[in-house]
């Protein structure tokens, strides 16, 4: 007696967090549906084919598929031990006592609708809990994805005369845009931008790896076009079919002389000197990860106090209106002159508001970054 009261009470406990899973679960409701509808759709053709047209055989009536789709769902196969009560209580809501060959054969036919009810509910409702599973174990892995992306990215920056500020919004809850900076060996910053080709977990991935070879070589040159070189081997030993590749702005901020040595991978940037004049920041290279020996460029320029540097992916520039057309490099441009007196922040407000205005304020469809390097007076 023992014995069997401990294994009704492991057997209870198990039905009780099953159907506490069950009920919880929303989707349940609809799949459930389904499943009521193809039972009455074979038991309505059943009782066609056995001559049964009226009432007492209408699937519309017959409450005990209620109890073989919830034993099908709790149970699994161990379902077919209900199916004599069913066909006992059937009978005996139907006939009473009563046997007769029309109800014999009716308790027949209606063992069997109901048992291929059950074969097919079982590995449905196992698909389907897998796949309940599936969707929440991926869930629960981009949610961590996300955070861990978030983590990498820096925090606003501000230094000395340096002040240094990013955005970055993803069309899904991870993505392939980034940005990275931070102060080191005590009178230098590096300042970095970057998009990796596609979206979801596997460009999430891709972009730590590259800030973990900014990270490692960030300390051991002071040359963006070596920091180039060794990400590009990084992705070219992982990925050998050159599948993924990633643009790329590249620059190192020499506080003491005001020298600003910097590369660029597929990536222009913008420069604002302090009278409000805008240039674009040139030479480009090709995109990192294409190809094994490409090589890059280091160029120098002196910043003044008053100048920035504006850095952003193509999120910002392939942004589209209405009518399909670009916003472009150019009214980036337009806009770092309007607004050149600005301070960072509000710089960076100005071009995300006057991108999202363009595109009639929807949705983005592309990953969107922007970086903004300011040197105060």
């Amino acid at each position: 007696m023992n014995i069997f009261a401990r294994r009704f009470k492991v057997f209870w406990g198990k039905f009780i967090l099953s159907l506490e899973k069950t009920i919880t679960d929303k989707a349940y409701l609809k799949y459930s549906a389904y499943l009521w509808l193809a039972h009455i759709l074979l038991a309505f053709l059943t009782g066609l084919i056995c001559g049964y047209t009226n009432y007492r055989f209408s699937a519309l009536i017959d409450f005990t598929f209620i109890p073989v789709v919830s034993a099908s769902v709790f149970f699994d196969y161990k379902a077919f031990f209900l199916l004599f009560p069913l066909v006992f209580f059937r009978h005996w809501a139907v006939y009473g006592f009563t046997v007769t060959p029309e109800s014999a054969e009716g308790d027949f036919f209606y063992a069997l609708g109901t048992g291929a009810i059950i074969l097919a509910a079982v590995p449905a409702v196992r698909n389907y809990l897998k796949s309940v599973s599936y969707e929440r174990n991926f869930r629960l892995d981009l949610d961590m994805a996300r955070i861990a992306q978030r983590t990498l990215l820096s925090k606003p920056l501000e230094i000395g005369r340096i002040k240094i500020t990013g955005y970055i919004h993803q069309c899904m809850q991870v993505g392939g845009d980034f940005y990275y900076f931070r102060p080191f060996m005590k009178k230098y910053i590096m300042i970095a931008i970057g998009d990796v080709m596609g979206k979801g977990i596997t460009a999430a991935f891709i972009t730590a790896i590259i800030m973990s070879v900014f990270y490692e070589w960030g300390k051991k040159t002071l040359s963006p076009s070596i920091i180039f070189a060794k990400v590009n081997q990084r992705l070219i030993s992982i990925f050998k079919d050159c599948s993924y590749f990633s643009t790329l702005m590249y620059g190192i901020f020499n506080e003491e002389t005001f020298e600003f040595s910097y590369a660029g991978a597929g990536h222009n940037g913008i420069l604002i000197r302090n009278g409000g004049e805008c240039e674009l920041l040139e030479p480009c290279g090709i995109p990192i990860g294409m190809y094994p020996n490409s090589k890059w460029k280091d160029s120098k320029i002196i910043l003044e106090p008053g100048s920035k540097i504006v850095l952003f992916t193509d999120g910002i520039t392939e942004a589209r209106d209405k009518n399909g057309n670009f916003y472009g490099v150019e009214k980036v441009i337009e806009l770092a002159e309007k607004h050149h007196d600005s301070c960072a922040d509000d710089l960076r407000d100005a071009i995300l508001d006057d991108v999202a205005a363009f595109s009639d304020f929807e949705t983005p469809l592309d990953d969107r970054a922007v970086v903004i390097m300011e040197i105060k007076y």
